[in-house]
Formats: structure tokens, C-alpha cells, sequence
């Protein structure tokens, strides 16, 4: 009888272990069900279709049927992304982002379970949230997912990393941690443009090895990755110059295998020779005696300009040297009016003007922008012979911080560099919020408000008003300094 009773209670208790598991689910259930009804999504129905997918591979136009590890693996998570969720700023962009990674992934699983890492999975969500950029890159490359999921992204990037790792793996690794803050835009363009330079320099010492020109070349890289100041989207810019060119048939040819090889190199930056003497018409190498003669002679105020922003990259340094020799002798023969009106025809040609209701702002063009501090740094160093030769290749900022111990008014110089720095940040932090690839911004509220959190603004009235303040400041000190024609 005592044995009877004995498998009885236990029995009774393995009924009631039953009992409460199911309905300890079932109010799991219903608590992350009553998180999930209190997110304030803008499209709720296509919201409950996204979580669906997540859960079950359902609920969209190609349904995938999870495994049991995958369903088992979600439910751990789930709450947790309910919770981020109910005080994200978009929560249905986030959701569906999630969605877009997932439906890419071989194995939902094992995105799951390292998502069971609670900080790990915040900075996925962030991701989610702030970064088209990421997410597009994301989206179309697998090798950056495993990447990712292997933490790669957290580790600072090296000399050694730079020179072995693909580009596209460097550009989503600063791309991530700009994101989620751990770096500072200047920090993300310095590492870029030092990436871009050190891959050129490597392919082309490669490429050169067995070529007789090889002690008679350089290259030459000019714009932002010339100063360090890559954003995003820039492009790269190159000069090639050979001596003595005529010695080598194939020199031409050559080159543009080099150039071929280059473009694929630093993909998805495009890569082009448009700034070289004359223009895209003009041979692709030109010859250095020839290049010489074209800067002392006949290259214009903005080929000027352009060189200011030049940069060494590989091949014969002297011939470099050389060359900034032969910038500076011509620049000590410029006139003041000549770099005026030289300004004043550029600006005139480049200046941008939508028509209201497009609502757009050029950070670069538009009246106040960068290419107007630029402007004003260049017309100092063009006119003051003392000045640009050192400058060759520096940073905007630098260039202004440096020209202030010469100006009369030091206040002006340091603001119109804290603008620039302004600027280009609110230019970089576009392209990785919206994955915009130009310098313009929309002038759509919900925009600017998500542009606020990133500069750390109280809201997107306030870095409008902000923006607003330093193009008019940078336009009145513009039309001071450089009056028109």
C-alpha cells in the first residue's frame, strides 16, 4: 500500500511540474505579449508580420520554415528585443532591419544564441536603428556577417589589419563602431584615407616590381584622402607622372591595368585620374617635365587648389619633392587678384541651388558649406607665399588653426575650423544614419531628429537652428574676406 501511495505522489508531481510549466509559458507568453502590444509602432501590422518571421521564418512574401533550435533560440531573446524596442526611437526600422539580416542568414540559429549575449545584442539592435550604412553593407555581403558575429568589429584596426584585411571589411568595422560611438568621425576619416592609401601604395609597388619604369613613377592622391578626411562616400582621386615617359612604350597601357587593378582594390569607393592636367581628355600618365612645366604655367587657380589638398602615395618620393618645389615657385608669382577672381569663377560654377521645395541643404555647396571654408583657407595660402608649401596635404582645420597665430582676428579663424569640423561630422554621420552617398541632407524633421542623437543635440530643431547659425556665419565671413568680382 505505501508503494501504491508513494507512486501516487509522485504522479501528482510530475502532473503539477506539468501543469506549471505550461502555465508558467503561458504567462511568459503573455507578459512579452503585453511588451510587445505597448511598442508604439507606426505600422503595427507589418511590425507583428516582421516578428512572426523572426519567431517562425513566417509572415512575409518567401516564408522559411525555422528549425526547433531556431524557435527554441528566439524565445530566449525575445522579451529582451521587446524591451529595446519600447524606448527606440523607430521601432519599426529597427524590426524590420532585424528582419533583413535574418532572412540573409544560413542559420538563424546561431544569430540567436549569440544574441543570448544581452550586450552583444543591444549593439546589434543599435545597429539596427542608427545605420542603414551597416545594414546595407550587412545585407549584401556574407563574409561581414560571419565578421560580425565573431566580434571583429570591437578590435581597433592596425597597420597590419589595414595593409592584409579587405576594404570593405575595414570600411563596415568603422562603419559599426562610429555607430555605437566607440570612435569619433575624425578618427573613422583619418583610418580610411591612411586604408586607401596604404592599398594603393601596395598594389602599386606589387604591380611595378618587374616594370622598368619603376624608379621613375609617382602617384599622387588628392581630396579628402589626400588631407585624411574620407568620408563615406568619397571618391579617390589620382595623378600619375612618370619621367623620361617616352623611354617606356607601354606606359600608357600599363597604367591602365594599374588603374583597373585599383578600382577593384578599393571597392565601393570609385576611383578615378578626372583631376589630372586637362582634364579626363588628356593622356592618363603624364609625363613629369611636362607636369612641371603645366603647374609653373598654365594650371588654373582651382588646379592649384587641388594640389593643396595632394598627398604622396608611392614611388619616387623626390619627384614629389620636386613637384611641391614647382607649386610653390608658382604660387610666389600669383597676385592677390588673381586668386580672387580664380575663387570667385570655381564658386560661381559649383555653388548649389535646388529649388525650395526639394527641401535639401549641400553641406559642401551650399552658400556657408565646406567648399566655402576651403575656399577661405586656400585663398590665405595661395596669396601668402610663406604658407603653402607647409600646408600641402593638411586637414581644413589644421590649415585654419595654423593660419590664426598670422591672422588679426585669431577668434574668427579657430570658429570657422570648429565649423568645419561641425560639418563634416554632420556630413558623415548622413551617410552612416541614411546610407546617402552625396553631402546633401533632407530637410524632413524625423531626419534631423535622428541626426540630433548622433551630434548629441537635444533634438532636431536644435541642430537645425545650429546648422542654420554656422552657414550664415560662414557665408558673412566669406563675403569679408573674399568680396566678389
Amino acid at each position: 500500500m505505501n508503494e501504491f501511495e508513494e507512486k501516487v505522489k509522485d504522479c501528482r508531481k510530475q502532473v503539477r511540474q506539468i501543469y506549471n510549466s505550461v502555465v508558467g509559458e503561458s504567462k511568459k507568453a503573455t507578459d512579452v505579449n503585453q511588451i510587445f502590444n505597448q511598442i508604439k509602432f507606426i505600422n503595427p501590422q507589418r511590425a507583428i508580420n516582421d516578428i512572426s518571421f523572426l519567431r517562425e521564418g513566417k509572415g512575409l512574401t518567401v516564408s522559411r520554415k525555422f528549425d526547433k533550435s531556431s524557435l527554441e533560440a528566439f524565445s530566449k531573446i525575445e522579451e529582451r528585443i521587446y524591451d529595446y524596442l519600447l524606448n527606440a526611437f523607430d521601432p519599426d526600422l529597427c524590426l524590420s532591419n532585424f528582419v533583413r539580416v535574418i532572412k540573409q542568414a544560413d542559420f538563424p540559429s546561431i544569430w540567436y544564441n549569440e544574441f543570448t549575449d544581452e550586450n552583444f545584442l543591444n549593439i546589434f539592435l543599435q545597429l539596427c536603428e542608427r545605420s542603414q550604412l551597416v545594414i546595407d553593407l550587412f545585407a549584401e555581403d556574407k563574409i561581414l556577417r560571419e565578421s560580425f558575429l565573431s566580434r571583429d568589429f570591437l578590435i581597433e584596426a592596425t597597420p597590419i589589419d589595414i595593409k592584409n584585411i579587405r576594404l570593405k571589411n575595414i570600411l563596415f568595422r568603422l562603419a559599426v563602431q562610429l555607430a555605437i560611438k566607440l570612435i569619433e568621425p575624425a578618427t573613422a576619416s583619418e583610418v580610411l584615407s591612411d586604408t586607401i592609401k596604404e592599398k594603393i601604395k601596395s598594389s602599386s609597388e606589387e604591380f611595378s616590381t618587374k616594370k622598368n619604369w619603376k624608379n621613375d613613377y609617382l602617384i599622387i592622391v588628392l581630396g579628402s584622402t589626400g588631407t585624411g578626411t574620407m568620408t563615406f562616400a568619397s571618391d579617390v582621386d589620382l595623378i600619375f607622372a612618370v619621367r623620361n615617359s617616352s623611354k617606356y612604350e607601354s606606359i600608357q597601357k600599363d597604367f591602365q591595368e594599374l588603374l583597373g587593378n585599383l578600382k577593384k582594390e578599393l571597392s565601393p569607393f570609385t576611383v578615378d585620374c578626372r583631376l589630372r592636367p586637362e582634364g579626363t581628355s588628356s593622356q592618363l600618365v603624364w609625363d613629369f617635365e611636362k607636369y612641371i612645366e603645366y603647374l609653373n604655367n598654365r594650371a588654373r587657380i582651382w588646379e592649384l587648389q587641388s594640389f593643396l589638398k595632394a598627398s604622396f602615395v608611392c614611388g619616387n618620393k623626390k619627384l614629389f619633392n620636386l613637384l611641391s618645389e614647382s607649386f610653390q615657385q608658382r604660387v610666389s608669382r600669383l597676385s592677390e587678384k588673381e586668386v580672387l577672381n580664380g575663387i570667385n569663377e570655381i564658386r560661381s560654377k559649383s555653388l548649389s541651388s535646388f529649388p525650395v521645395e526639394l527641401n535639401l541643404v549641400d553641406l559642401k555647396k551650399n552658400p556657408g558649406g565646406l567648399s566655402d571654408i576651403e575656399y577661405i583657407a586656400h585663398f590665405y595660402l595661395l596669396s601668402t607665399t610663406e604658407s603653402g608649401d607647409a600646408s600641402i596635404g593638411n586637414a581644413i582645420p589644421e590649415i585654419l588653426r595654423h593660419l590664426s597665430t598670422q591672422w588679426n582676428n585669431k577668434k574668427v579663424s579657430n570658429e570657422l575650423a570648429d565649423n568645419y569640423i561641425f560639418i563634416k561630422n554632420l556630413e558623415i554621420f548622413n551617410q552612416l544614419a541614411f546610407s546617402s552617398t552625396s553631402s546633401k541632407i533632407s530637410d524632413d524633421g524625423n531626419k534631423y531628429d535622428k541626426l540630433a542623437r548622433f551630434m548629441e543635440f537635444e533634438n532636431g530643431a536644435a541642430l537645425k537652428k545650429e546648422l542654420n547659425s554656422v552657414l550664415q556665419f560662414d557665408r558673412e565671413t566669406f563675403s569679408a574676406i573674399i568680396p566678389k568680382k
